[in-house]
């Protein structure tokens, strides 16, 4: 595409976005239509909060798992067979 046709494009796309903002600004409709909307806005933008929090707990859980088990593989495994052994009853 050359300049003159995103140039276009543009123009075409900023006058669709002005179309649908001064409906919903500038007229009765547009006002039903986003006292309508509102709420269900409001309820999405709160389920994804709650699915960001989920998230987060998820990749900290995880980063907790890997971090422990990191740990148990850089452990020698003779020093962990030792603990493990009661005393006076070493082979």
């Amino acid at each position: 595409m050359d300049d003159r046709g995103r140039i276009g494009l543009a123009i075409g796309l900023g006058a669709v976005i002005g179309g649908v903002a001064g409906y919903l600004l500038f007229t009765d409709r547009g006002w039903e239509l986003r006292d309508q909307l509102e709420p269900k806005l409001q309820d999405l933008l709160t389920e994804i909060d709650r699915l960001s929090t989920t998230f987060d707990r998820a990749r900290s859980a995880a980063a907790d798992g890997w971090r422990s088990f990191s740990q148990l593989m850089q452990e020698d495994p003779r020093a962990a067979a030792k603990e493990t052994i009661p005393p006076g009853r070493a082979h």
